[in-house]
């Protein structure tokens, strides 16, 4: 039983560090203001929530939660290489398909005031995209890579991804597509950095800019 438990843990790609766990802490908060507030607000909170704490949840109970260590060096170098690369590529891949609006949050409907609704919408977008990368990468990645293997679990949690955001939010075909490369970079990287924070960061990197 212990040679099992320590051949899974060697076998973990994905690991979370402390800029993911910050940045999960960061967002329960946000997803707590949004539940007082009430109404629609309050239903995105929820959501966001029961994703991200979830996603954690099941990560530690399969046994796929193990926390890296504190980077330095050319390690810290590599996984700004990665982040830079990602964020490229995201902007490549919407140049190259066309890509519609994206989804109006709920809570945004009926607010009038400017101001609100621009912070509603980063917030928001901050704390899906944090919450999506536990989901996706921390729970999904690392179980479809262990369990697919690097060139099906790397498609495999592109496509979840990317139907995911196609049922969720209503994406269109062509948008679809940009997610399904999206989600395969993103596992990627964080498969080659090791760290869950690549993906995390050049996503949320994208949301607060392009969201």
């Amino acid at each position: 039983m212990f040679a099992q438990s320590r051949g899974r843990q060697q076998a973990i790609r994905i690991q979370y560090d402390s800029i993911s766990i910050g940045a999960g802490i960061l967002c329960v908060a946000i997803a707590i203001f949004y539940i007082t507030l009430g109404g629609a607000i309050a239903t995105e909170g929820s959501y966001a929530l029961l994703i991200g704490l979830g996603a954690l949840l099941f990560t530690i109970i399969g046994g796929y939660y193990q926390q890296g260590q504190t980077l330095r060096g050319k390690k810290g170098v590599n996984e700004i290489f990665w982040i830079a690369g990602l964020l490229l590529a995201y902007i490549v891949l919407a140049q190259i398909v066309p890509v519609v609006p994206q989804f109006l949050p709920q809570a945004l409907i009926g607010i009038t005031n400017e101001d609100a609704q621009f912070a509603i919408r980063k917030t928001f977008g901050v704390m899906m995209a944090v919450y999506e990368e536990f989901f996706f990468r921390g729970l999904f990645g690392n179980l479809l890579l262990q369990k697919m293997g690097w060139a099906l679990g790397t498609g495999a949690d592109g496509t979840i991804f990317g139907l995911y955001h196609a049922t969720v939010y209503g994406s269109s075909l062509s948008t679809i597509w940009v997610l399904i490369g999206d989600g395969m970079l993103d596992v990627f990287a964080d498969s080659q950095t090791g760290r869950l924070s690549t993906s995390l960061v050049a996503h949320v990197a994208n949301n607060l800019f392009f969201f």
